[in-house]
Order: C-alpha cells, then sequence, then structure tokens
C-alpha cells in the first residue's frame, strides 16, 4: 500500500518558517553558537528546498518497504 505524499504547500510553510527563524537570527549579536544555528537552518532549507523538487517531479523517495 503506497502512502500518500505531502502536498507542496506543507513544504512551502516549511522553507517559508525556517527563512523567517534565519532572518530572526540575523538580528541578534553574533556568536559561535547563533553560527551554528544558522548552518542548521541552512541545511533544514536545503532538505526542505530539495524534497519540494522531489515532490515537483513525483518521484516517491526513500520508500519504505
Amino acid at each position: 500500500m503506497s502512502r500518500p505524499m505531502q502536498p507542496p504547500i506543507f513544504f512551502l510553510n516549511g522553507a517559508i518558517a525556517l527563512v523567517l527563524l534565519f532572518l530572526v537570527t540575523l538580528t541578534q549579536a553574533p556568536s559561535a553558537a547563533l553560527n551554528a544555528v544558522r548552518a542548521l537552518i541552512a541545511v533544514g532549507l536545503v532538505i526542505t528546498v530539495g524534497k519540494m523538487i522531489l515532490r515537483y517531479y513525483h518521484v516517491n523517495w526513500p520508500r519504505r518497504r
């Protein structure tokens, strides 16, 4: 049985939230810990955009067996 795919708006909302969170971190004083948080936000954004692209091309990956 195949599981339903998430609608594109789900990933778009996630990307918007991550961008807003990144913009909030830009208003804070720079530090090593804050740079690490920004890097994790950027990684999350890359994953979200990647999943949006896979969803756009109807790629169902990764698949569970």
